[in-house]
């Protein structure tokens, strides 16, 4: 694939006040995220701003990434994902982290599936039932599912010792640790799960929350559209679990795919409605075709 410029304009900057109220927005200044950092889109250059403070009550996930309100404990259960804006760590880790990545392909998700362009086809292919071709879900919906404040919750699955029954996943494994779960499924030999994602439903106060197997995510994404695309097709996959509760294998059926365990099945065929340029020849296929001749050739640990 040709890596096309992406030229989208950037959406202005929410404003938060001391209890992390949203308060406003400015326009053409860099976007808040949920941890306290700040995007520059288009250049999708991370720079530092002040951690927001969490209001008392709320996670001290909510706001900041290493906010004073964050114990061992909790940093320990919800491991964050590499940032090399970690103030913490020293040196920190190379730009861009994991967590850059992750929040890159959050933005570029919702951008993208906000394209008037595309709305048809992702309401008729994505949030239809392609067995039955009745309209389930709404593309309106999904998107303010993404968007729910104080935003999405991304975490280093392999770190984290939190007990996935207590973080609202389900797994079948209620009492096993992120960092068991990962432990099992992944090594140095293997690598059969990308993501694990929590908190399912469109419950009012549910909103995502993903534990990531970090090797699982492209680094090289600012300068590949491909590695980009491989990154938001997956945040899409599991984003749609938390929206719809569906499993990976009634996912598969609902989006016209075969069962298989392999699930970049699904990956590969949403990527068809996130590249950079829409609408893309002959596209979108249907899962059946995509499966044939375009299943991805790449592994689910990509480092």
């Amino acid at each position: 694939m040709i890596a096309i410029p992406y030229n989208d304009e950037p959406g202005p900057a929410v404003t938060f006040d001391q209890n992390g109220n949203v308060t406003g927005q400015i326009d053409n200044l860099p976007v808040q995220s949920w941890l306290g950092y700040t995007y520059q889109h288009g250049s999708v250059n991370l720079v530092r701003a002040a951690l927001v403070k969490a209001a008392a009550g709320f996670s001290p996930f909510a706001f900041a990434n290493f906010s004073s309100n964050t114990t061992a404990v909790d940093q320990q259960e919800y491991a964050q994902l590499d940032s090399c804006e970690d103030p913490t760590r020293s040196p920190p880790p190379v730009c861009p982290g994991t967590k850059q990545a992750v929040f890159d392909a959050w933005w570029y998700l919702k951008t993208r599936l906000s394209d008037t362009n595309r709305a048809l086809d992702l309401q008729n292919r994505v949030f239809t039932n392609q067995q039955t071709n009745q309209p389930t879900y709404s593309l309106d919906a999904f998107l303010k599912y993404l968007g729910r404040e104080p935003g999405p919750e991304f975490y280093d699955g392999p770190q984290s010792t939190v007990k996935l029954g207590n973080a609202e996943c389900v797994t079948g494994h209620d009492n096993w640790t992120g960092e068991y779960y990962y432990s099992v499924s992944n090594n140095s030999n293997k690598c059969d799960v990308a993501a694990v994602t929590c908190r399912q439903g469109q419950e009012p106060g549910k909103r995502l929350r993903v534990f990531f197997e970090p090797r699982a995510i492209r680094l090289d994404y600012a300068e590949s559209d491909v590695a980009r695309s491989r990154n938001i097709g997956l945040l899409f996959h599991e984003a749609l679990h938390g929206f719809t509760k569906l499993s990976d294998q009634q996912l598969q059926d609902f989006l016209g795919c075969s069962e298989l365990i392999d699930t970049r099945n699904i990956n590969a065929y949403l990527e068809q409605f996130i590249g950079s340029v829409y609408p893309h020849a002959g596209d979108p296929r249907p899962c059946g075709y995509v499966e044939t001749y375009r299943m991805p050739g790449w592994g689910i640990c990509v480092r």
